[in-house]
């Protein structure tokens, strides 16, 4: 198996999560900064959950959508017209759901509260106290992190640093399992929703093993005798 691949899908997947639970059912516009391997995934999957119309991106290295945009109508099985921002506060504007998936040390999104308001936040790239993808700005206008991991508080820059900073407090981060099954929490008038992902091994290998179940019942790879 590629590992790149199974740690795009599960990384994909935790944010499709998010993106159900924390959005508006009518979201029609989703925001991309990052346009790697994982943002490719992960317009896949919340393009999936919900019926996104338009995507905005923005990328520090790609300044061309097209390769972009006809992956993913691949992959989807539908068209979704992708444009590309002169930078994030453009995105920002546009998009009712936005994704990062960077790597950056520093916020790649604009330090405007306004800006926020009504918005579905998932961080991707963060995974490490010295990296952090979210400005101090979301922090007035929610007072909880949606996580999949509780260590998420320490490993990730983008909520380490608003609790070291007083912005974030320990009983604000809550574990997203915690939604599953129940209504959908959409954010409330002025107000944002915040869902960061960590990830960890054991998840690669779940993945890993839905994959090969998939593969055997279909047929599809190749047998190795060992």
């Amino acid at each position: 198996m590629d590992a790149k691949k199974i740690t795009s899908l599960r990384t994909a997947a935790a944010g499709g999560l998010g993106v159900s639970y924390l959005s508006s059912p009518e979201s029609k516009t989703l925001g991309i900064v990052g346009m790697g391997a994982q943002g490719l995934h992960l317009a896949l999957f919340a393009s999936t959950v919900r019926n996104i119309e338009n995507i905005y991106l923005f990328d520090n290295y790609q300044k061309d959508a097209s390769a972009f945009s006809a992956k993913l109508d691949e992959m989807l099985g539908r068209h979704v017209e992708c444009v590309m921002c002169a930078d994030p506060a453009d995105l920002l504007k546009e998009s009712d759901i936005v994704i990062t998936a960077t790597t950056s040390a520093t916020p790649v999104l604009p330090d405007d509260a306004a800006l926020y308001a009504g918005k579905c936040l998932i961080g991707v790239g963060s995974f490490s106290p010295s990296m952090r993808e979210f400005p101090a700005a979301i922090w007035s206008k929610t007072d909880t992190a949606y996580v999949d991991l509780e260590y998420a508080l320490k490993e990730s820059g983008d909520l380490s640093q608003p609790f070291g900073e007083g912005l974030l407090k320990a009983g604000g981060v809550k574990k997203i399992s915690t939604l599953i099954g129940g209504p959908i929490l959409p954010p409330a008038k002025g107000k944002c929703n915040f869902f960061k992902t960590v990830g960890m091994s054991l998840v690669d290998m779940t993945t890993a093993a839905v994959v090969y179940k998939n593969a055997l019942a279909k047929g599809i790879g190749q047998k190795i005798e060992g």
